[in-house]
């Protein structure tokens, strides 16, 4: 009987270890062929899992269309969907949508990505969970790439894949009807090249790059995040003496690949009048909105701005991974002196901004 237990405790022993060198690991590391499929198929589970939460968080495309801003996104797909079966061109509607605009295509917020086109065939509904998944699915690719390009184990791909798909910023304003918030989902290429810039490693063809992810970004209507590149790209500008060319060139491609939407919309909204909000008052509302789930019912009820515009939970948790290996041990690196020297700056420029 002892025999048999030591055999197999060496049997769970022998499997344990294979399974945490497949997961926590970094891929420099060497793994038999059984170890790497193990770990696609980690992978794999983890995009099924993702795929099966948002799927679930829509309700599996039966929206309801009069809850927040819901409603301006139905009268959206509904002139589309219009537009599309009748073969006309949406130029005015009456009465006048969101921002008190009749020109359609003044409006920042509607979606021109190719996928709308399945309006034509689908509901609604059905045709904004298909795009939420195809989203995300990009999204999830741009984290396999950042993995890639920094040898990421198994498990610290992971929490990058679920804390920046999965978080508080995304789901609550989808949950509002933020539906133009799906250029989100572009930000990991817009990370990574970032990354690669200020690790001296971008290509002649970066800027060109960078300018199709801000297009990407505004074709699906995402302006507040579009705008929030750029501001990023600005200030990256003031503090990257050697790659001010190719900054520069970056945000000349973005405004260029976007004056479709930059031009009628700042022709439209130049008579509106609307007070601009203010940002986190203090670094305790920054993170309390890292760490505090705020129910629905009090959302809206006695706030300046809907907590949406706050929210951006990633858990107690999701917060000390952030500030321990993300911020901490990255100051703390003397390997690459030439990223960290604009952490700084950046990272305070920023940290005021908002």
């Amino acid at each position: 009987m002892n025999a048999f237990i030591e055999r197999a405790d060496r049997k769970i022993a022998t499997y344990w270890k294979w399974i945490t060198k497949s997961l926590f690991l970094n891929a420099e590391s060497e793994f038999t062929r059984s170890q790497i499929w193990f770990q696609r198929f980690a992978i794999i589970c983890i995009y099924l899992l993702c795929i099966g939460l948002w799927s679930f968080f829509l309700n599996y495309g039966r929206i309801n269309w009069g809850v927040q801003d819901w409603i301006w996104e139905w009268r959206y797909s509904k002139i589309l969907k219009e537009a599309l079966t009748d073969l006309h061109i949406p130029l005015h509607t009456d009465p006048p949508l969101s921002y008190n605009v009749s020109r359609f295509f003044g409006i920042p917020d509607v979606p021109f990505s190719p996928q709308m086109l399945l309006l034509r065939f689908l509901d609604p509904g059905i045709n904004f969970l298909i795009n939420m998944l195809l989203m995300f699915s990009v999204s999830y690719l741009g984290c396999l790439m950042i993995k890639r390009h920094y040898r990421l184990s198994v498990f610290s791909f992971t929490i990058l894949a679920l804390l920046f798909n999965i978080n508080g910023f995304i789901t609550s304003h989808i949950a509002a009807g933020h539906t133009f918030f799906t250029g989100y989902f572009l930000l990991p290429f817009f990370i990574l090249l970032t990354l690669q810039l200020m690790e001296g490693k971008a290509s002649n063809h970066w800027f060109a790059r960078m300018g199709l992810v801000l297009f990407g970004i505004e074709l699906v209507g995402t302006t507040h995040i579009f705008a929030i590149c750029f501001i990023f790209l600005g200030v990256l500008l003031l503090f990257a003496k050697s790659d001010r060319p190719n900054i520069l060139k970056s945000m000349v491609a973005g405004v260029a690949l976007n004056i479709y939407r930059i031009a009628p919309a700042a022709l439209a909204l130049t008579a509106m009048e609307k007070p601009p909000f203010a940002g986190f008052t203090t670094l305790g509302d920054l993170i309390m909105g890292l760490v505090w789930i705020i129910p629905p019912s009090k959302s809206i009820v006695g706030l300046p701005i809907a907590w949406w515009e706050f929210d951006m939970y990633v858990g107690i948790l999701g917060l000390a991974f952030i500030g321990i290996f993300g911020i901490y041990f990255t100051w703390k690196s003397k390997t690459d002196v030439q990223t960290n020297k604009y952490l700084n700056p950046l990272g305070l420029t920023m940290l005021i901004f908002s």
